[in-house]
Protein backbone atom coordinates (compact mmCIF):
# COMPACT_ATOMS: atom_id res chain seq x y z
CA UNK A 1 0.00 0.00 0.00
CA UNK A 2 2.77 2.78 1.32
CA UNK A 3 5.03 1.81 -2.51
CA UNK A 4 1.10 1.92 -4.29
CA UNK A 5 -0.57 4.41 -3.13
CA UNK A 6 1.82 7.07 -1.16
CA UNK A 7 5.03 7.29 -2.97
CA UNK A 8 4.15 6.59 -7.07
CA UNK A 9 4.83 7.82 -9.25
CA UNK A 10 7.04 10.06 -8.12
CA UNK A 11 9.43 7.45 -6.54
CA UNK A 12 9.27 4.07 -4.96
CA UNK A 13 10.70 1.91 -2.15
CA UNK A 14 13.83 1.07 -3.39
CA UNK A 15 14.61 4.69 -3.55
CA UNK A 16 14.17 5.18 0.07
CA UNK A 17 16.46 4.41 2.83
CA UNK A 18 13.51 2.68 5.08
CA UNK A 19 14.93 1.97 8.57
CA UNK A 20 13.69 1.08 11.96
CA UNK A 21 13.59 3.95 14.55
CA UNK A 22 16.68 2.54 16.40
CA UNK A 23 19.27 3.68 13.76
CA UNK A 24 19.68 6.98 15.18
CA UNK A 25 23.00 6.50 15.54
CA UNK A 26 24.09 5.01 12.04
CA UNK A 27 23.99 8.54 10.65
CA UNK A 28 22.11 9.39 7.27
CA UNK A 29 23.19 7.95 4.01
CA UNK A 30 24.79 10.38 1.36
CA UNK A 31 22.48 12.92 -0.67
CA UNK A 32 19.45 12.44 1.84
CA UNK A 33 17.18 15.21 1.27
CA UNK A 34 14.03 14.96 3.49
CA UNK A 35 12.82 12.74 6.29
CA UNK A 36 9.88 11.06 6.76
CA UNK A 37 8.71 9.44 10.29
CA UNK A 38 6.51 7.01 10.84
CA UNK A 39 4.75 6.03 14.05
CA UNK A 40 4.97 7.51 17.56
CA UNK A 41 8.72 6.01 17.83
CA UNK A 42 10.57 7.23 15.39
CA UNK A 43 8.80 10.93 16.22
CA UNK A 44 9.82 10.89 19.72
CA UNK A 45 13.26 9.03 19.14
CA UNK A 46 14.26 11.19 16.12
CA UNK A 47 13.37 14.80 16.87
CA UNK A 48 13.37 16.63 20.32
CA UNK A 49 11.24 18.84 21.90
CA UNK A 50 7.84 17.26 21.07
CA UNK A 51 7.54 14.86 23.95
CA UNK A 52 3.97 16.48 24.76
CA UNK A 53 2.51 15.64 21.32
CA UNK A 54 0.90 12.94 19.46
CA UNK A 55 1.68 11.50 16.35
CA UNK A 56 -1.79 12.96 15.14
CA UNK A 57 -0.85 16.47 16.30
CA UNK A 58 2.38 16.74 14.08
CA UNK A 59 1.59 14.88 11.48
CA UNK A 60 1.79 17.42 8.37
CA UNK A 61 3.49 20.02 9.86
CA UNK A 62 7.68 20.49 9.59
CA UNK A 63 9.56 19.12 12.19
CA UNK A 64 12.87 20.96 13.78
CA UNK A 65 15.86 17.85 13.38
CA UNK A 66 19.69 17.83 14.07
CA UNK A 67 20.12 17.61 9.95
CA UNK A 68 18.21 20.60 9.49
CA UNK A 69 15.88 18.69 6.34
CA UNK A 70 13.13 18.59 5.54
CA UNK A 71 11.21 16.31 8.00
CA UNK A 72 7.64 15.12 8.44
CA UNK A 73 5.53 12.78 10.16
CA UNK A 74 2.52 10.35 10.06
CA UNK A 75 0.83 7.52 10.81
CA UNK A 76 2.65 3.67 10.34
CA UNK A 77 1.14 2.07 7.29
CA UNK A 78 0.10 -0.81 9.20
CA UNK A 79 -2.16 1.85 10.71
CA UNK A 80 -3.19 3.24 7.88
CA UNK A 81 -5.03 -0.31 6.78
CA UNK A 82 -6.11 -1.47 10.06
CA UNK A 83 -9.72 -0.37 10.91
CA UNK A 84 -9.16 -1.50 14.16
CA UNK A 85 -6.33 -0.62 16.27
CA UNK A 86 -4.54 -3.95 16.87
CA UNK A 87 -1.25 -2.26 17.34
CA UNK A 88 -1.48 -0.45 20.29
CA UNK A 89 -3.83 -3.25 21.65
CA UNK A 90 -1.32 -6.55 21.07
CA UNK A 91 2.11 -4.76 20.62
CA UNK A 92 3.97 -5.57 23.99
CA UNK A 93 5.74 -2.17 23.18
CA UNK A 94 3.17 0.12 22.55
CA UNK A 95 0.70 -1.25 25.66
CA UNK A 96 0.07 1.43 28.02
CA UNK A 97 1.85 4.11 25.72
CA UNK A 98 -0.60 7.08 23.98
CA UNK A 99 -0.69 6.30 20.43
CA UNK A 100 -2.65 9.50 19.57
CA UNK A 101 -4.95 7.23 17.67
CA UNK A 102 -8.29 9.00 18.20
CA UNK A 103 -11.66 7.48 17.09
CA UNK A 104 -13.48 10.19 17.54
CA UNK A 105 -14.97 12.85 14.48
CA UNK A 106 -13.17 15.84 13.43
CA UNK A 107 -13.73 19.76 15.02
CA UNK A 108 -15.22 21.86 12.43
CA UNK A 109 -12.32 24.59 13.15
CA UNK A 110 -10.13 23.16 16.67
CA UNK A 111 -8.34 25.51 18.35
CA UNK A 112 -6.27 22.94 19.38
CA UNK A 113 -3.18 21.44 16.83
CA UNK A 114 -5.03 19.62 14.56
CA UNK A 115 -8.19 18.03 16.14
CA UNK A 116 -9.25 14.78 16.13
CA UNK A 117 -8.62 12.22 13.31
CA UNK A 118 -10.60 9.52 12.58
CA UNK A 119 -9.29 6.06 11.74
CA UNK A 120 -10.51 5.65 8.87
CA UNK A 121 -9.11 8.35 7.42
CA UNK A 122 -5.46 7.69 8.55
CA UNK A 123 -4.41 6.12 4.80
CA UNK A 124 -5.40 9.45 2.94
CA UNK A 125 -3.51 11.27 5.84
CA UNK A 126 -0.14 9.50 5.07
CA UNK A 127 -0.83 9.68 1.55
CA UNK A 128 -1.25 13.64 1.84
CA UNK A 129 2.06 13.44 4.17
CA UNK A 130 4.49 11.65 2.12
CA UNK A 131 3.61 13.36 -1.48
CA UNK A 132 4.21 16.67 0.98
CA UNK A 133 7.39 15.63 2.41
CA UNK A 134 8.53 14.39 -1.59
CA UNK A 135 7.24 18.13 -3.02
CA UNK A 136 9.40 19.50 -0.63
CA UNK A 137 12.48 17.46 -1.42
CA UNK A 138 12.11 18.92 -4.71
CA UNK A 139 10.81 22.54 -4.48
CA UNK A 140 12.08 25.31 -1.95
CA UNK A 141 9.65 27.15 -0.47
CA UNK A 142 8.25 29.43 -2.06
CA UNK A 143 4.90 30.60 0.27
CA UNK A 144 4.96 34.76 0.06
CA UNK A 145 6.34 36.35 3.17
CA UNK A 146 3.72 38.64 5.22
CA UNK A 147 4.25 41.17 8.27
CA UNK A 148 2.24 41.16 10.73
CA UNK A 149 0.81 43.94 12.50
CA UNK A 150 0.13 43.79 16.24
CA UNK A 151 -2.26 46.43 18.02
CA UNK A 152 -1.83 49.08 15.38
CA UNK A 153 -3.13 52.56 15.21
CA UNK A 154 -6.67 52.66 15.53
CA UNK A 155 -6.54 55.42 12.64
CA UNK A 156 -4.47 52.89 10.19
CA UNK A 157 -7.76 50.00 10.78
CA UNK A 158 -9.97 52.50 10.55
CA UNK A 159 -8.26 53.73 7.36
CA UNK A 160 -7.46 50.21 5.62
CA UNK A 161 -11.23 48.86 6.43
CA UNK A 162 -13.60 51.82 5.17
CA UNK A 163 -11.32 52.27 1.82
CA UNK A 164 -10.68 49.08 0.78
CA UNK A 165 -13.74 47.47 -1.94
CA UNK A 166 -13.77 44.82 -4.15
CA UNK A 167 -11.18 42.70 -2.59
CA UNK A 168 -10.59 39.06 -0.24
CA UNK A 169 -10.99 40.38 3.02
CA UNK A 170 -9.33 37.33 5.30
CA UNK A 171 -11.20 37.45 8.48
CA UNK A 172 -10.76 35.42 11.90
CA UNK A 173 -12.13 36.33 15.47
CA UNK A 174 -11.23 34.72 18.67
CA UNK A 175 -13.58 34.52 21.68
CA UNK A 176 -13.74 33.77 24.92
CA UNK A 177 -15.77 31.22 27.06
CA UNK A 178 -19.07 33.89 26.67
CA UNK A 179 -18.31 34.59 22.71
CA UNK A 180 -16.89 38.32 23.69
CA UNK A 181 -15.01 38.44 20.53
CA UNK A 182 -11.21 39.58 21.99
CA UNK A 183 -9.84 40.41 19.04
CA UNK A 184 -10.14 39.75 15.07
CA UNK A 185 -7.28 39.60 12.64
CA UNK A 186 -7.41 40.70 9.19
CA UNK A 187 -5.75 41.14 5.70
CA UNK A 188 -6.02 42.00 1.93
CA UNK A 189 -5.68 40.11 -0.87
CA UNK A 190 -3.27 42.55 -2.31
CA UNK A 191 -1.52 43.41 0.45
CA UNK A 192 1.36 41.78 2.30
CA UNK A 193 0.31 42.77 5.98
CA UNK A 194 -2.08 41.19 8.58
CA UNK A 195 -3.32 43.01 11.32
CA UNK A 196 -4.15 41.54 15.00
CA UNK A 197 -6.93 44.00 16.41
CA UNK A 198 -7.64 43.35 20.05
CA UNK A 199 -10.91 44.00 20.89
CA UNK A 200 -10.72 43.08 24.91
CA UNK A 201 -7.76 43.23 26.90
CA UNK A 202 -7.14 40.51 29.73
CA UNK A 203 -8.69 42.51 32.07
CA UNK A 204 -11.89 43.12 30.13
CA UNK A 205 -11.30 46.86 29.01
CA UNK A 206 -11.62 48.26 25.77
CA UNK A 207 -8.51 48.42 23.80
CA UNK A 208 -8.95 51.07 21.84
CA UNK A 209 -11.29 52.68 24.56
CA UNK A 210 -14.03 55.35 22.97
CA UNK A 211 -12.87 54.67 19.73
CA UNK A 212 -13.80 51.41 19.54
CA UNK A 213 -17.12 51.96 17.83
CA UNK A 214 -15.48 53.43 14.62
CA UNK A 215 -13.11 50.30 14.35
CA UNK A 216 -16.55 48.21 14.49
CA UNK A 217 -18.14 50.57 11.62
CA UNK A 218 -15.51 49.99 9.76
CA UNK A 219 -15.54 46.42 9.87
CA UNK A 220 -19.20 46.32 9.06
CA UNK A 221 -18.36 48.01 5.83
CA UNK A 222 -15.48 46.00 5.31
CA UNK A 223 -17.47 43.17 5.33
CA UNK A 224 -20.28 44.22 3.37
CA UNK A 225 -17.40 45.77 0.56
CA UNK A 226 -15.46 42.56 0.29
CA UNK A 227 -15.87 39.02 -0.35
CA UNK A 228 -15.00 37.63 3.19
CA UNK A 229 -12.76 34.62 3.14
CA UNK A 230 -13.64 32.79 6.23
CA UNK A 231 -13.09 29.67 7.81
CA UNK A 232 -15.84 28.44 9.78
CA UNK A 233 -18.17 31.33 8.50
CA UNK A 234 -21.32 30.13 10.10
CA UNK A 235 -19.23 30.65 13.28
CA UNK A 236 -17.47 34.08 12.97
CA UNK A 237 -20.23 35.68 10.90
CA UNK A 238 -23.00 34.24 13.37
CA UNK A 239 -21.29 35.55 16.25
CA UNK A 240 -20.48 39.18 14.48
CA UNK A 241 -24.56 38.66 14.09
CA UNK A 242 -25.96 37.43 16.59
CA UNK A 243 -23.92 38.70 19.63
CA UNK A 244 -23.23 41.79 18.07
CA UNK A 245 -26.01 43.07 15.81
CA UNK A 246 -22.99 43.48 13.25
CA UNK A 247 -24.10 42.67 9.16
CA UNK A 248 -21.94 41.16 6.83
CA UNK A 249 -22.26 41.25 2.74
CA UNK A 250 -23.31 38.35 0.32
CA UNK A 251 -20.07 37.50 -1.00
CA UNK A 252 -18.14 34.95 1.61
CA UNK A 253 -15.77 32.30 0.44
CA UNK A 254 -15.31 29.88 3.75
CA UNK A 255 -11.97 27.71 3.33
CA UNK A 256 -13.51 25.06 5.33
CA UNK A 257 -16.49 24.40 2.85
CA UNK A 258 -13.95 24.72 0.13
CA UNK A 259 -11.82 21.75 1.45
CA UNK A 260 -14.93 19.84 2.13
CA UNK A 261 -15.50 20.08 -1.64
CA UNK A 262 -12.04 18.76 -1.91
CA UNK A 263 -11.83 16.13 0.10
CA UNK A 264 -14.95 15.81 1.23
CA UNK A 265 -14.14 12.76 3.81
CA UNK A 266 -11.44 14.13 5.22
CA UNK A 267 -10.83 16.23 8.17
CA UNK A 268 -11.18 19.80 7.76
CA UNK A 269 -10.49 22.21 10.98
CA UNK A 270 -7.57 24.74 9.87
CA UNK A 271 -4.70 22.94 11.52
CA UNK A 272 -5.58 19.85 9.17
CA UNK A 273 -5.87 22.44 6.22
CA UNK A 274 -2.80 23.53 6.38
CA UNK A 275 -1.56 19.74 6.99
CA UNK A 276 -2.95 19.37 3.27
CA UNK A 277 -1.85 20.89 1.08
CA UNK A 278 1.79 20.20 -0.44
CA UNK A 279 3.24 23.69 -0.99
CA UNK A 280 2.31 24.91 2.71
CA UNK A 281 5.17 24.45 4.62
CA UNK A 282 3.97 26.01 8.09
CA UNK A 283 4.59 24.87 11.33
CA UNK A 284 1.76 23.96 13.51
CA UNK A 285 0.43 27.17 15.79
CA UNK A 286 -2.78 25.42 17.13
CA UNK A 287 -1.42 24.83 20.30
CA UNK A 288 -0.16 28.47 20.27
CA UNK A 289 -3.69 30.04 21.39
CA UNK A 290 -4.63 31.35 25.20
CA UNK A 291 -8.05 31.95 24.58
CA UNK A 292 -8.75 33.67 28.07
CA UNK A 293 -5.68 35.34 28.73
CA UNK A 294 -4.66 36.64 32.55
CA UNK A 295 -1.61 38.51 31.32
CA UNK A 296 0.17 41.08 28.92
CA UNK A 297 2.81 37.52 27.37
CA UNK A 298 -0.77 35.43 27.19
CA UNK A 299 -2.79 38.10 25.25
CA UNK A 300 0.08 38.99 22.89
CA UNK A 301 0.33 35.14 22.60
CA UNK A 302 -3.49 34.67 21.64
CA UNK A 303 -2.69 37.73 19.35
CA UNK A 304 -0.19 35.90 17.42
CA UNK A 305 -1.99 33.02 17.22
CA UNK A 306 -5.05 35.19 15.50
CA UNK A 307 -2.87 36.82 12.43
CA UNK A 308 -1.34 33.06 11.94
CA UNK A 309 -4.68 32.02 11.54
CA UNK A 310 -5.18 34.64 8.83
CA UNK A 311 -1.85 34.16 7.14
CA UNK A 312 -2.59 30.27 7.17
CA UNK A 313 -6.14 30.81 5.36
CA UNK A 314 -4.51 32.95 2.55
CA UNK A 315 -2.50 29.82 2.01
CA UNK A 316 -4.96 27.30 1.84
CA UNK A 317 -7.42 29.08 0.06
CA UNK A 318 -4.53 30.08 -2.99
CA UNK A 319 -4.34 26.17 -3.22
CA UNK A 320 -7.73 25.34 -3.19
CA UNK A 321 -7.88 27.75 -6.11
CA UNK A 322 -5.04 26.28 -7.47
CA UNK A 323 -6.02 22.14 -6.93
CA UNK A 324 -10.11 23.26 -8.27
CA UNK A 325 -8.61 24.72 -11.78
CA UNK A 326 -6.73 21.34 -12.38
CA UNK A 327 -10.42 19.26 -11.07
CA UNK A 328 -13.27 19.64 -13.91
CA UNK A 329 -16.41 20.74 -12.17
CA UNK A 330 -14.72 21.59 -8.80
CA UNK A 331 -14.89 25.15 -9.18
CA UNK A 332 -18.40 25.70 -9.78
CA UNK A 333 -18.89 22.92 -6.44
CA UNK A 334 -16.71 25.36 -5.01
CA UNK A 335 -18.70 28.12 -5.61
CA UNK A 336 -21.89 26.75 -5.18
CA UNK A 337 -21.17 26.07 -1.91
CA UNK A 338 -20.12 29.64 -0.91
CA UNK A 339 -23.50 30.92 -2.52
CA UNK A 340 -25.51 29.12 0.47
CA UNK A 341 -23.43 30.59 2.90
CA UNK A 342 -25.38 33.99 3.01
CA UNK A 343 -29.07 32.44 3.02
CA UNK A 344 -28.39 29.91 5.60
CA UNK A 345 -27.37 32.21 8.25
CA UNK A 346 -29.75 34.41 7.79
CA UNK A 347 -32.24 31.30 8.15
CA UNK A 348 -29.97 30.80 11.42
CA UNK A 349 -30.55 34.26 12.78
CA UNK A 350 -34.75 34.09 12.02
CA UNK A 351 -35.21 30.92 12.72
CA UNK A 352 -38.17 28.92 11.19
CA UNK A 353 -41.95 29.08 11.85
CA UNK A 354 -42.94 26.28 14.09
CA UNK A 355 -46.79 25.18 15.28
CA UNK A 356 -46.75 25.66 18.42
CA UNK A 357 -49.91 23.78 19.47
CA UNK A 358 -48.29 21.19 17.56
CA UNK A 359 -45.35 21.13 19.41
CA UNK A 360 -47.51 20.95 22.85
CA UNK A 361 -49.31 18.14 21.91
CA UNK A 362 -46.48 15.79 20.77
CA UNK A 363 -44.91 16.64 23.84
CA UNK A 364 -48.27 15.64 25.90
CA UNK A 365 -48.35 12.52 23.90
CA UNK A 366 -45.10 12.03 24.63
CA UNK A 367 -45.37 12.35 28.10
CA UNK A 368 -48.40 9.48 27.97
CA UNK A 369 -46.61 7.52 26.06
CA UNK A 370 -43.32 7.45 28.38
CA UNK A 371 -45.41 6.07 31.46
CA UNK A 372 -47.01 3.52 29.71
CA UNK A 373 -43.37 2.21 28.52
CA UNK A 374 -42.33 2.69 31.96
CA UNK A 375 -45.71 0.49 33.62
CA UNK A 376 -44.85 -2.27 30.78
CA UNK A 377 -41.04 -2.59 32.00
CA UNK A 378 -41.87 -2.41 35.28
CA UNK A 379 -44.66 -5.17 34.65
CA UNK A 380 -42.52 -7.27 32.99
CA UNK A 381 -39.51 -7.38 35.25
CA UNK A 382 -41.66 -8.01 38.09
CA UNK A 383 -41.71 -6.65 41.62
CA UNK A 384 -38.94 -5.88 43.53
CA UNK A 385 -36.78 -4.66 40.73
CA UNK A 386 -36.50 -0.54 39.93
CA UNK A 387 -35.43 -0.57 36.24
CA UNK A 388 -35.16 2.51 34.58
CA UNK A 389 -34.82 2.90 30.80
CA UNK A 390 -33.47 5.94 30.56
CA UNK A 391 -30.09 5.00 32.90
CA UNK A 392 -26.81 2.66 31.39
CA UNK A 393 -26.40 2.14 34.87
CA UNK A 394 -29.86 0.67 35.65
CA UNK A 395 -29.62 -1.30 32.29
CA UNK A 396 -26.54 -2.90 33.03
CA UNK A 397 -27.90 -4.30 36.78
CA UNK A 398 -30.81 -5.41 35.18
CA UNK A 399 -29.17 -6.84 31.56
CA UNK A 400 -25.70 -7.82 33.10
CA UNK A 401 -25.46 -8.67 36.36
CA UNK A 402 -29.97 -9.85 36.80
CA UNK A 403 -30.26 -11.37 33.42
CA UNK A 404 -26.66 -12.30 33.13
CA UNK A 405 -26.54 -11.61 29.35
CA UNK A 406 -22.70 -11.21 28.22
CA UNK A 407 -21.46 -7.46 27.77
CA UNK A 408 -21.81 -6.23 24.48
CA UNK A 409 -19.83 -2.73 24.78
CA UNK A 410 -18.31 -0.97 27.91
CA UNK A 411 -17.40 2.46 28.76
CA UNK A 412 -13.93 4.65 26.86
CA UNK A 413 -13.76 6.33 30.20
CA UNK A 414 -13.64 3.38 33.03
CA UNK A 415 -13.79 0.19 30.66
CA UNK A 416 -17.18 -0.60 32.89
CA UNK A 417 -19.99 -2.31 30.98
CA UNK A 418 -22.61 0.37 29.31
CA UNK A 419 -25.45 -0.03 27.56
CA UNK A 420 -26.00 3.67 26.26
CA UNK A 421 -28.27 3.93 22.94
CA UNK A 422 -25.73 1.99 20.51
CA UNK A 423 -25.10 -0.71 23.18
CA UNK A 424 -28.87 -1.25 23.70
CA UNK A 425 -29.40 -1.94 20.31
CA UNK A 426 -26.59 -4.47 20.26
CA UNK A 427 -28.15 -6.18 22.98
CA UNK A 428 -31.65 -5.96 21.37
CA UNK A 429 -29.81 -8.19 17.58
CA UNK A 430 -28.55 -10.50 20.40
CA UNK A 431 -31.19 -11.28 22.88
CA UNK A 432 -34.98 -11.47 22.33
CA UNK A 433 -36.34 -9.97 25.64
CA UNK A 434 -39.61 -7.21 25.09
CA UNK A 435 -38.07 -5.37 27.92
CA UNK A 436 -35.42 -4.05 25.74
CA UNK A 437 -37.78 -2.97 23.13
CA UNK A 438 -39.29 -0.88 25.76
CA UNK A 439 -36.20 0.41 27.07
CA UNK A 440 -35.54 1.26 23.23
CA UNK A 441 -38.39 3.16 22.75
CA UNK A 442 -38.82 4.90 26.17
CA UNK A 443 -35.13 6.17 25.23
CA UNK A 444 -36.28 7.55 21.90
CA UNK A 445 -39.29 8.99 22.91
CA UNK A 446 -37.27 11.04 25.47
CA UNK A 447 -34.82 12.05 23.21
CA UNK A 448 -37.48 13.56 20.77
CA UNK A 449 -39.03 15.40 23.56
CA UNK A 450 -35.78 16.68 24.74
CA UNK A 451 -35.30 18.36 21.29
CA UNK A 452 -38.99 19.79 21.52
CA UNK A 453 -38.20 21.69 24.61
CA UNK A 454 -36.46 24.66 22.70
CA UNK A 455 -36.59 28.12 24.14
CA UNK A 456 -38.85 30.14 20.59
CA UNK A 457 -37.33 32.87 18.81
CA UNK A 458 -39.00 36.30 19.54
CA UNK A 459 -37.51 38.17 16.73
CA UNK A 460 -39.39 41.00 17.49
CA UNK A 461 -37.31 41.68 20.10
Amino acid sequence: MFNQDCLLPATNRWRCDIRTADTLNENLLLNTTGILLLGESALKTWTTGYDGYTINELRGTPLNNKWGLPCLCSNLPQDAVDMVDHESRLNPHLQGRDTGAESGGDEEDSKFRHGKTRRHNYRFWLQRDTQKILYRMGNPPTLPVFSVKIFPQADEIIKVLSSTRGQDLFFDIETDGDYNITCFGFSFGDSSIVYSVPILRYDYSLAYGRTTYKIIWSLCLALCRNIAVIHNSSFDLFILAWKYRLLFGRHIYDTMLAQHRCFPEAEKSLGHCLSAWEAIWMPTHKDEGIFQPHNVDQEMQLWNYNAKDVIGMRYIKNEQLLYAAKTPGLEDSIRQSNSCIYSFLVNTLLGINIDVQKRSDMIAENDKLMTQYLRAVRMLVGPGIDLLPSSSKSCVRYFHDIMGYPVVGRSKKTGDASLDETNLLKLKLKQENPVIDFCIKYRQTLKETGSLNFEPLNIHT
